[in-house]
């Protein structure tokens, strides 16, 4: 949401920001009037500044726990860990205490305070009258003016509505006045004088006003204009204008598939972001898309893209978000079915109550113990719980979606081999170290998600081919057996893909390649080259070459890894540049990572992906060029080549041989952040004063490396100054 009539506040807030005897700043206004858009704003710029050491962000809502506030704070600080999980209330709080004091001055974003008041020195953070030298600040908003007030005595930013101007441009911006040019003055008037009701209505709210701007946009006669102010005048029933407004809108969508999506996108937490591609595989397994089984991931992308175009959804790179006042109708609208969303622990005594319940998320509750009996969609990820306890057979008919994921779970229960009606399991970034074979059982299942499963050891193959209704499956680092195991995909020597070739739905697969003959095994099996979309590349004992020719041409390739083969001294051997540039390969390539590849010397190869949104190289001892001009002279004819013109995240670590990235400055305007460490002989960056939009980039490196950065004229460095961030 853009920043249309807050342009002085935003100067104001930065002026408090940057005032030493201001410690807590509010930032007050009822729901939808930009106060979240106002913070992120100040949150943007203060990441590409060194004023503070740490900057923490953390999504109150009104369902905080004080454990979860101190999880999230944890995990902003990286100090979560195994440790953390196990402490105490008051131990976490110490554990924090002693960081954030180890630490410069802070600054501490809360988003949505509701109707009382947090105590941030029990939490853990070291703010108040103790603290107060030490230059740190608290940063929050909220609905309550009694919150405003009385947290750590702020100063109060007040936003008010948009005044009527302000209103109406924001309005007509996003409805676009070049739609009426044929029209009639006549028709153009009527127009104008439904506009300016239906701004009126919106009261001054930006959010609302934008949405319901793009849903106008669509009509383009006085006729349409009218009906769809008749069919808001005759929505009685709802609470609110707003909720009228934005139910209005909810029904613009154009199908019931993709208003239920949009319902589904309501259990998740406020402010909680999910990969696109992550929502789609919920989607698929709710059967939420239809059943155009050959279409289905096309379908999914489509309906994103709509929900985005209509306002209700926010996007960032990969990501996407529901804002806060789309959430809250969205669950009052409640499009498909009755939904109990974000629930704390239940008790046995809740699940009677709960019968008719058809989605249920307690994900990130702090949930630590054991998980009680529940039904349908239970999405339980983000809580440190460690045993699955209780009966399943009572669900066999009900629940289809179970979402254990970063979770402390240590072992699969083969009770849940019982819920036959299962069609989504997602196990990703637990401690489990096998799959017990009962799981055969869950014929329905369409989704299984193993990924980030450092300590998995054992899949059975008799497991995999039992699963014939497998759509989606998800094995990208996932672990490997040094052992041998009689019945097991997952092998160091060798991973067996056959069973993965059986599985005749198959239509997203991500997987760890560790050796050449299982590699030559995927390359020639079409199908599974045409359904992978993150591939990772491990080992692979003294290989000193690999042929990456055939991904050039995966139609669905968007991650790429290559991780711990010591050995590798090229990539490129097979690869003919220019035939691949004229054909669009690696067209779908967004990211691309490599590490502890200690005999690999540059990376020429990745001009050849001309969407190449993330690059990291890490712990690659002899790197020391990413693109090198004299292998470059040497492969390519056609002309002078512009890489990274998509690129937005460059890692650069423990590379301490690296002298070059490129050799020249490069036009960069999508870069948002470049991360140096470890990389002393790195003395230039492919940086002028014109290469990228600098109040968006951030630089993070060591001080003493940055000292030594040479730049193109003392114009260039002073330029990119600000952009430093130290790490520490």
């Amino acid at each position: 949401m853009s920043l249309v009539g807050l342009d002085s506040l935003m100067h104001q807030a930065w002026s408090l920001v940057m005032d030493k005897s201001v410690r807590s700043i509010a930032i007050l206004g009822e729901g939808g009037i930009g106060k979240t858009t106002l913070m992120r704003q100040l949150y943007n710029k203060l990441m590409t500044t060194n004023h503070f050491g740490t900057v923490i962000w953390v999504t109150v809502s009104s369902n905080l726990t004080f454990e979860k506030v101190q999880d999230d704070i944890s995990k902003s600080i990286a100090l979560f860990n195994a440790v953390w999980v196990e402490s105490t209330f008051s131990g976490k709080a110490q554990l924090m205490l002693d960081e954030l004091t180890s630490r410069q001055k802070f600054v501490l974003f809360l988003d949505d305070l509701w109707d009382w008041e947090v105590d941030l020195q029990g939490l853990g953070i070291p703010f108040g009258e103790k603290y107060k030298k030490n230059g740190s600040k608290l940063i929050f908003t909220t609905r309550s003016e009694t919150v405003a007030k009385n947290m750590y005595a702020p100063r109060v930013l007040t936003l008010k509505k948009l005044s009527t101007e302000d209103a109406w441009q924001l309005f007509w911006n996003k409805v676009g006045d070049n739609k009426f040019a044929g029209s009639s003055i006549t028709q153009k008037s009527y127009v104008y004088m439904v506009a300016e009701i239906l701004v009126a209505k919106c009261g001054g709210l930006p959010l609302l006003l934008s949405v319901l701007g793009r849903v106008m946009a669509g009509r383009k006669t006085f006729e349409e204009w009218f009906y769809a102010l008749d069919e808001i005048h005759r929505m009685k029933g709802r609470e609110s204008e707003v909720t009228r407004l934005l139910e209005f809108c909810f029904n613009r969508l154009p199908n019931h598939s993709i208003k239920s999506c949009l319902s589904y996108l309501s259990l998740f937490p406020e402010d909680f972001t999910i990969l696109r591609n992550e929502l789609i595989d919920f989607w698929i397994c709710e059967e939420l898309l239809g059943d155009d089984e050959y279409d289905i991931l096309n379908l999914g992308y489509n309906a994103i893209d709509t929900i985005i175009a209509a306002g209700l959804l926010d996007e960032e790179n990969a990501y996407v978000k529901l804002l806060d006042m789309i959430r809250e109708a969205a669950l009052s609208v409640a499009i498909e079915g009755p939904m109990f969303e974000n629930a704390q622990l239940l008790k046995a005594t809740d699940v009677e109550k709960l019968a008719t319940v058809g989605w249920i998320s307690p994900m990130g509750n702090s949930i630590r113990n054991h998980v009680p009996n529940i039904l349908f969609t239970f999405l339980l990820n983000h809580n440190p719980f460690i045993m699955i306890k209780g009966k399943f057979s009572q669900f066999v008919d009900g629940l289809t979606v179970l979402d254990l994921s970063k979770t402390g779970v240590v072992e699969v229960p083969r009770a849940l081999s019982e819920l036959v009606s299962l069609q989504y399991l997602n196990l990703s970034q637990t401690w489990i170290e096998w799959l017990p074979i009962e799981l055969k059982m869950l014929k329905k299942l369409k989704c299984l998600n193993l990924e980030h499963n450092d300590q998995l050891r054992v899949v059975p193959r008799q497991l995999i081919y039992g699963l014939s209704a497998l759509q989606i499956l998800k094995l990208f680092r996932c672990g490997y057996s040094v052992e041998e195991v009689e019945d097991n995909i997952l092998s160091l020597r060798y991973m067996d893909i056959d069973p993965l070739s059986c599985l005749e739905h198959l239509k997203v697969l991500s997987i760890t390649i560790t050796c050449l003959s299982t590699l030559n095994n995927f390359y020639s099996n079409t199908i599974l080259l045409n359904c992978t979309q993150s591939l990772s590349l491990e080992v692979f004992w003294g290989s000193k070459s690999l042929d990456i020719s055939p991904l050039a041409t995966m139609k669905n390739l968007i991650a790429l890894e290559i991780h711990q083969v010591e050995d590798l001294e090229e990539l490129d051997k097979n690869l003919h540049y220019e035939k691949l540039v004229r054909e669009g390969s690696f067209r779908g390539l967004g990211e691309i990572s490599l590490g502890k590849c200690s005999s690999l010397k540059e990376l020429t190869w990745v001009i050849l992906v001309p969407n190449l949104r993330i690059l990291k190289v890490k712990m690659c001892e002899q790197m020391k060029e990413i693109i090198s001009i004299r292998r470059l002279d040497e492969i390519w004819e056609e002309g002078e080549v512009e890489p990274f013109g998509k690129l937005e995240i460059l890692v650069l670590e423990s590379l301490p041989e690296l002298k070059s990235i490129y050799w020249k400055s490069l036009g960069l305007q999508c870069l948002k952040k470049i991360e140096i460490i470890d990389c002393l002989l790195l003395k230039k960056l492919p940086l002028n004063k014109n290469s990228t939009k600098k109040n968006e980039l951030v630089i993070e490196g060591e001080e003493n490396w940055w000292k030594h950065v040479e730049w193109e004229d003392d114009v260039t460095r002073n330029s990119f100054l600000p952009c430093f961030k130290p790490f520490y």
